[in-house]
Protein backbone atom coordinates (compact mmCIF):
# COMPACT_ATOMS: atom_id res chain seq x y z
CA UNK A 1 0.00 0.00 0.00
CA UNK A 2 2.75 2.31 0.68
CA UNK A 3 4.60 1.34 -2.62
CA UNK A 4 1.27 1.99 -4.66
CA UNK A 5 0.85 5.50 -2.51
CA UNK A 6 4.28 6.72 -4.00
CA UNK A 7 3.57 4.80 -7.49
CA UNK A 8 5.82 2.75 -6.96
CA UNK A 9 5.03 -1.42 -8.34
CA UNK A 10 5.61 -4.14 -5.73
CA UNK A 11 7.10 -7.22 -6.89
CA UNK A 12 6.85 -10.10 -4.54
CA UNK A 13 9.28 -13.05 -4.78
CA UNK A 14 7.30 -15.88 -3.03
CA UNK A 15 9.27 -18.69 -3.85
CA UNK A 16 9.08 -20.56 -0.66
CA UNK A 17 5.37 -19.71 0.62
CA UNK A 18 3.11 -22.37 -1.46
CA UNK A 19 2.48 -25.07 0.33
CA UNK A 20 4.36 -23.81 3.38
CA UNK A 21 2.71 -20.83 4.32
CA UNK A 22 -1.42 -19.96 4.37
CA UNK A 23 -1.25 -17.17 1.87
CA UNK A 24 -4.31 -14.79 0.35
CA UNK A 25 -2.82 -12.94 -2.41
CA UNK A 26 -5.80 -10.58 -2.22
CA UNK A 27 -4.93 -9.48 1.36
CA UNK A 28 -1.28 -8.43 0.51
CA UNK A 29 -2.98 -7.07 -2.98
CA UNK A 30 0.40 -6.73 -4.58
CA UNK A 31 1.33 -5.81 -7.93
CA UNK A 32 2.98 -8.92 -9.30
CA UNK A 33 3.65 -11.98 -7.09
CA UNK A 34 5.71 -15.02 -7.98
CA UNK A 35 5.57 -18.11 -6.39
CA UNK A 36 6.88 -21.85 -6.93
CA UNK A 37 5.10 -25.30 -6.88
CA UNK A 38 7.74 -27.59 -7.00
CA UNK A 39 9.10 -26.79 -3.99
CA UNK A 40 6.85 -26.94 -0.24
CA UNK A 41 3.97 -28.08 -2.69
CA UNK A 42 5.85 -30.81 -4.09
CA UNK A 43 4.26 -29.98 -7.37
CA UNK A 44 5.96 -31.07 -10.37
CA UNK A 45 9.60 -29.64 -11.33
CA UNK A 46 9.58 -26.44 -12.91
CA UNK A 47 6.24 -25.27 -11.89
CA UNK A 48 5.47 -21.74 -10.86
CA UNK A 49 2.86 -19.25 -10.82
CA UNK A 50 2.53 -15.30 -12.01
CA UNK A 51 -0.19 -13.31 -10.41
CA UNK A 52 -0.82 -9.69 -11.75
CA UNK A 53 -3.06 -6.83 -10.76
CA UNK A 54 -5.33 -5.87 -13.49
CA UNK A 55 -4.75 -2.52 -14.21
CA UNK A 56 -0.72 -3.13 -14.54
CA UNK A 57 -1.13 -6.55 -16.51
CA UNK A 58 -0.18 -4.68 -19.76
CA UNK A 59 3.14 -3.13 -18.57
CA UNK A 60 4.39 -7.24 -18.82
CA UNK A 61 6.78 -7.55 -21.41
CA UNK A 62 8.71 -11.08 -21.31
CA UNK A 63 11.29 -12.49 -23.84
CA UNK A 64 8.81 -14.92 -25.11
CA UNK A 65 5.73 -14.24 -25.67
CA UNK A 66 2.07 -16.44 -26.23
CA UNK A 67 1.16 -16.51 -30.18
CA UNK A 68 -2.20 -15.57 -28.72
CA UNK A 69 -1.40 -12.15 -28.13
CA UNK A 70 -2.14 -11.59 -31.74
CA UNK A 71 -5.84 -12.01 -31.26
CA UNK A 72 -7.78 -8.70 -30.05
CA UNK A 73 -10.85 -10.80 -28.40
CA UNK A 74 -11.48 -13.83 -26.98
CA UNK A 75 -9.20 -14.38 -23.71
CA UNK A 76 -7.71 -11.55 -21.44
CA UNK A 77 -4.21 -10.04 -22.02
CA UNK A 78 -2.88 -12.47 -19.19
CA UNK A 79 -3.86 -15.35 -21.38
CA UNK A 80 -2.92 -14.40 -24.26
CA UNK A 81 0.76 -13.33 -23.79
CA UNK A 82 1.41 -17.09 -21.79
CA UNK A 83 -1.03 -18.74 -23.86
CA UNK A 84 1.47 -20.99 -25.93
CA UNK A 85 4.61 -20.45 -25.78
CA UNK A 86 6.64 -23.14 -28.21
CA UNK A 87 6.91 -26.93 -27.88
CA UNK A 88 6.88 -27.33 -24.07
CA UNK A 89 4.91 -30.49 -22.35
CA UNK A 90 1.64 -29.15 -20.05
CA UNK A 91 2.18 -32.14 -17.89
CA UNK A 92 3.57 -30.51 -15.17
CA UNK A 93 1.32 -27.77 -15.25
CA UNK A 94 -1.65 -30.45 -14.52
CA UNK A 95 0.29 -31.69 -12.13
CA UNK A 96 0.29 -28.81 -9.96
CA UNK A 97 -3.76 -29.00 -9.49
CA UNK A 98 -3.14 -32.44 -7.76
CA UNK A 99 -0.72 -31.52 -5.85
CA UNK A 100 -3.09 -28.38 -4.45
CA UNK A 101 -6.10 -30.86 -3.85
CA UNK A 102 -3.52 -33.26 -2.16
CA UNK A 103 -2.42 -30.69 0.25
CA UNK A 104 -5.97 -29.08 0.85
CA UNK A 105 -6.86 -32.94 1.56
CA UNK A 106 -4.38 -32.67 4.66
CA UNK A 107 -4.86 -29.38 5.64
CA UNK A 108 -2.75 -26.41 4.44
CA UNK A 109 -3.15 -24.94 8.34
CA UNK A 110 -2.02 -28.13 9.77
CA UNK A 111 0.42 -28.16 7.63
CA UNK A 112 2.35 -24.80 7.96
CA UNK A 113 1.64 -26.35 12.08
CA UNK A 114 3.66 -29.11 11.77
CA UNK A 115 6.38 -27.17 10.02
CA UNK A 116 7.20 -24.75 12.53
CA UNK A 117 6.76 -27.03 15.38
CA UNK A 118 9.44 -29.38 13.63
CA UNK A 119 11.72 -26.19 13.12
CA UNK A 120 10.82 -25.23 17.14
CA UNK A 121 11.79 -28.82 18.07
CA UNK A 122 15.47 -28.49 15.62
CA UNK A 123 16.41 -25.51 16.53
CA UNK A 124 15.80 -26.35 20.58
CA UNK A 125 17.87 -29.67 19.87
CA UNK A 126 20.58 -27.46 18.60
CA UNK A 127 20.99 -24.85 21.30
CA UNK A 128 21.19 -27.86 23.44
CA UNK A 129 23.71 -29.67 21.59
CA UNK A 130 25.91 -27.00 19.94
CA UNK A 131 27.51 -24.12 22.07
CA UNK A 132 28.72 -22.21 19.47
CA UNK A 133 25.43 -22.50 17.38
CA UNK A 134 24.57 -18.96 15.25
CA UNK A 135 20.88 -18.73 13.96
CA UNK A 136 20.51 -17.26 11.06
CA UNK A 137 16.89 -17.46 10.88
CA UNK A 138 14.17 -15.80 12.81
CA UNK A 139 13.05 -17.26 16.30
CA UNK A 140 9.70 -16.21 15.78
CA UNK A 141 8.09 -18.99 13.46
CA UNK A 142 5.85 -16.36 12.03
CA UNK A 143 9.19 -14.98 10.55
CA UNK A 144 11.11 -18.68 9.40
CA UNK A 145 8.25 -20.77 9.20
CA UNK A 146 9.95 -24.39 8.83
CA UNK A 147 12.91 -22.83 7.32
CA UNK A 148 16.27 -22.90 9.94
CA UNK A 149 19.25 -21.78 9.04
CA UNK A 150 22.26 -21.36 10.91
CA UNK A 151 26.15 -21.77 11.11
CA UNK A 152 28.42 -23.68 13.13
CA UNK A 153 32.64 -23.57 12.43
CA UNK A 154 33.77 -25.76 9.57
CA UNK A 155 34.25 -29.28 10.46
CA UNK A 156 38.11 -29.32 8.70
CA UNK A 157 38.49 -29.38 5.17
CA UNK A 158 35.73 -32.21 4.31
CA UNK A 159 32.86 -31.75 2.24
CA UNK A 160 30.23 -31.39 4.46
CA UNK A 161 27.40 -31.78 2.47
CA UNK A 162 28.95 -34.94 0.46
CA UNK A 163 29.65 -36.49 3.94
CA UNK A 164 25.82 -36.26 5.19
CA UNK A 165 24.82 -37.87 1.95
CA UNK A 166 27.35 -40.46 1.19
CA UNK A 167 27.21 -42.06 4.80
CA UNK A 168 24.21 -40.98 6.32
CA UNK A 169 21.94 -40.36 3.02
CA UNK A 170 20.86 -37.00 4.85
CA UNK A 171 20.66 -34.29 1.91
CA UNK A 172 20.46 -30.44 3.29
CA UNK A 173 21.78 -27.63 1.61
CA UNK A 174 24.43 -25.51 2.77
CA UNK A 175 28.16 -24.27 2.74
CA UNK A 176 30.77 -22.14 3.89
CA UNK A 177 30.31 -18.67 4.12
CA UNK A 178 32.47 -16.02 2.34
CA UNK A 179 35.44 -14.81 4.18
CA UNK A 180 34.49 -16.75 7.30
CA UNK A 181 35.80 -20.04 9.10
CA UNK A 182 32.11 -20.91 9.26
CA UNK A 183 29.66 -23.45 7.48
CA UNK A 184 25.87 -22.32 6.82
CA UNK A 185 23.23 -24.95 6.99
CA UNK A 186 20.07 -24.89 6.15
CA UNK A 187 17.34 -27.26 7.17
CA UNK A 188 14.14 -27.67 5.53
CA UNK A 189 11.14 -29.59 7.93
CA UNK A 190 8.09 -30.38 5.46
CA UNK A 191 4.80 -32.44 7.32
CA UNK A 192 6.60 -35.87 6.10
CA UNK A 193 9.40 -35.23 8.26
CA UNK A 194 9.48 -36.76 12.07
CA UNK A 195 11.46 -35.56 15.32
CA UNK A 196 13.46 -38.66 14.51
CA UNK A 197 14.59 -37.62 11.53
CA UNK A 198 16.00 -34.73 13.32
CA UNK A 199 17.53 -36.51 15.81
CA UNK A 200 19.42 -38.48 13.15
CA UNK A 201 20.71 -35.35 11.39
CA UNK A 202 21.97 -34.00 14.78
CA UNK A 203 23.47 -37.41 15.38
CA UNK A 204 25.32 -37.15 12.35
CA UNK A 205 26.36 -33.64 13.10
CA UNK A 206 27.86 -34.73 16.30
CA UNK A 207 29.20 -37.78 14.27
CA UNK A 208 30.95 -35.55 11.55
CA UNK A 209 32.15 -32.92 14.52
CA UNK A 210 33.66 -35.33 16.70
CA UNK A 211 36.34 -37.09 14.07
CA UNK A 212 37.76 -33.39 13.31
Amino acid sequence: ALARERGILSVFDGAHVPGMIPLDIQDIDPDFYIGNCHKWLMGPIGTAFLYARSDVQEQLKPSTIGWGLSRETGTSYMHRLFEYLGSRDPSPFAGVGAAVDFQRNIGIHQIAARGRYLSAYLRQALQQRCTDVRFLSAADPLLSGSITAFTLPLAGEQDILKVFWDTYRIQIIGGKMNASDRFRYRISTHYYNTPDDIDRFLDALDAIYSSR
